[in-house]
């Protein structure tokens, strides 16, 4: 019988032996997730530290990610160790996060999304959200008011977000070219019968958007009361035909013959300050005066709300369920809502994000510096917003706003 050769031989036997070696070798024990639903806050305080935390806003305007980079970041360092690391968002990532729950993708690419209602809804609906887990929060406990948090665009909140920001519909004009302004949806398109072209509002889904449609319905079909509630079908196909006829009407008296819209409220605010429109709509109050300390808009832009009243809501933090840092975006959270980033923020030489909190229950010294805080001779006085704020409708209703707008009004956006 004829041998194998001796290099065959070698070469077989060192196999066996990594075999054996590899098999002999333990299984590297896997660390336990740890569950943060059941730590205390110190405890992700000192876990965060020399982490970082990705974060992704909705609201892509420059001057949102301006703040973050240049006071929350350093901040976050500062206080806690931590790295801030301003990702991707936009009203696409909830979409992308529910697509990620429903496939099982255990490990995410962010950690804490800044979003409105919409993103809230959206995502408590697909179970993608972490939680509940504010009222571990120091800053909840202390300066969050409890009823008014209770609910975003009608469904409980129950811990899975955390307030961060206020929002309240405004339209925004050029006073050197519109004298009076129509404060009335049935004035807007009458205004716009002797202006075509003057007027526009972003494309839903884009937030402004989307709060135009819900801002509307509630002006054309009676008040916003009667949408509280559960999602009834028959109501909302009833009131939505005022809408949609409303819009058919308005549509070839937009921007650009209504043929496109511009795709988000930061391109809307362009064709405000190129001149290109004369009216507009943002859910920010003091978006106008921020622009016109920037250089963009003429100080001659004013706001005003509508007289059937302004539809508000608050903008919040929320952890997606595969978020990588947990303990991180708690900490993040938290310091977003202190009432030194409130009042940061609050300025409108550096964004105008009017605060989430209960300014009564915050330090002597803050309160005063929020009140005495220039808001501009375009903003509104908080009496005419405070006065004029209408809780926004339940979330079903806006997201059969948005799907619907999209299949008749579209194309070409």
């Amino acid at each position: 019988m004829k041998r194998p050769p001796l290099a065959l031989v070698l070469v077989c036997a060192l196999a066996l032996i990594c075999l054996l070696a590899a098999c002999s070798k333990e299984e590297p024990e896997k660390k336990p997730e740890v569950d943060w639903l059941r730590r205390d806050f110190p405890a992700a305080v000192e876990a965060a530290r020399e982490t970082t935390v990705r974060l992704a806003l909705e609201d892509d305007s420059e001057a949102a990610a301006h703040w973050v980079d240049t006071w929350l970041a350093p901040e976050l360092k500062r206080r806690h160790g931590i790295t801030l690391e301003r990702v991707s968002g936009g009203v696409a990532l909830a979409r992308t996060l529910a697509a990620e729950k429903a496939a099982g993708t255990s490990t995410g690419g962010v950690d804490l999304f800044w979003t409105g209602g919409a993103g809230f809804r959206d995502l408590k609906r697909a179970g993608a959200l972490f939680g509940p887990f504010s009222d571990k929060l120091p800053n909840v406990q202390a300066y969050v008011n409890r009823e008014v948090a209770a609910t975003d665009m009608g469904l409980p909140t129950e811990g899975f977000e955390v307030p961060a920001g206020w929002n309240q519909f405004v339209f925004e004009y050029d006073s050197a070219k519109v004298k009076n302004p129509p404060d009335t949806f049935a004035g807007l398109l009458d205004w716009c019968r002797g202006h075509p072209g003057r007027f526009t509002y972003p494309a839903p889904p884009d937030s402004a958007g989307s709060a135009f449609l819900r801002q509307a319905l509630c002006a054309l079909s009676g008040g916003g009361e009667q949408y509280a509630g559960p999602f009834n079908e028959g109501l909302y196909r009833d009131r939505a035909a005022l809408l949609w006829a409303y819009l058919e009407e308005l549509r070839p008296l937009l921007w650009n013959a209504g043929k496109t819209q511009p795709k988000d409220a930061a391109a809307l605010a362009a064709l405000l300050a190129r001149g290109e429109v004369d009216l507009a709509v943002s859910l920010k109050p003091l978006h106008a005066q921020h622009e016109i300390l920037a250089g963009r808009y003429k100080d001659t832009v004013r706001t005003f709300v509508p007289r059937e009243g302004s539809v508000f809501g608050l903008s919040s933090t929320l952890i997606p369920f595969n978020a990588p840092n947990k303990p991180g975006a708690m900490v993040t959270a938290d310091l977003i809502l202190s009432p030194e980033a409130q009042l940061s923020k609050f300025d409108p030489r550096v964004w105008g994000d009017f605060p989430a909190v209960d300014v009564t229950l915050l330090p002597q010294e803050i309160q005063s510096r929020i009140v005495g805080t220039k808001l501009g001779k375009a903003t509104l006085p908080f009496g005419a917003l405070g006065v004029s704020a209408v809780p926004d409708m339940a979330g079903e209703y806006g997201r059969a706003l948005d799907q619907d707008w999209v299949a008749r009004f579209a194309t070409g956006n």
